[in-house]
């Protein structure tokens, strides 16, 4: 088995790279007479940029082997994926819907003055003077990261009482 360390880059060399490594090494267990009942590559990146050619190879290089291929589906299985970058097709994402809801509690409310920063490395600054709800979660708990906020680029959508609020908005 192996992991793509750049199945989300379009045209990643260092994918490339992987996958002539990992070929040649199913044909040389294979030619010691070795015969695995499975051959696993990849994960819901590699299934979303160009998906049917990975998977197509994937089973090329099994069959190599006499083996079934296996794909480790993981945050697609939630209803995510990662995006491609570069010129890659998804192929994936088009169908794939969240299949849950994620809910907490407020267990506090802070005041923050215009230009005090809040969040994994300072990554939003306060614009005016703002109340901000506390909420004990985070990445640990599957809270991903890139739904905080900077001034550039808006978090995740949140609701609170029925209404809806920016991550980093707080709840009036």
């Amino acid at each position: 088995m192996t992991h793509f360390a750049s199945s989300e880059v379009a045209g990643s060399a260092q994918t490339s790279t992987q996958r002539g490594r990992f070929e040649r090494s199913v044909r040389i267990f294979a030619a010691a007479g070795l015969r695995p009942a499975w051959v696993h590559a990849g994960n819901s990146s590699m299934m979303d940029n160009e998906g049917v050619r990975n998977v197509a190879w994937l089973r090329g290089v099994a069959g190599i082997a006499g083996a079934r291929s296996m794909v480790r589906a993981g945050i697609a299985l939630y209803g995510y994926c990662l995006p491609i970058e570069g010129e890659g097709q998804s192929e994936v994402r088009q169908e794939l819907q969240p299949v849950m809801a994620w809910k907490t509690r407020v267990i506090g409310l802070r005041r923050v003055q215009a230009g005090e920063t809040v969040g994994y490395n300072g990554i939003f600054v306060a614009e005016r003077r703002m109340r901000l709800a506390l909420l004990p979660v985070g990445y640990a708990d599957g809270l991903r990261r890139e739904l905080s906020a900077s001034n550039a680029r808006p978090g995740g959508g949140r609701w609170c009482r029925g209404r809806g609020w920016r991550l980093w908005g707080g709840c009036r």
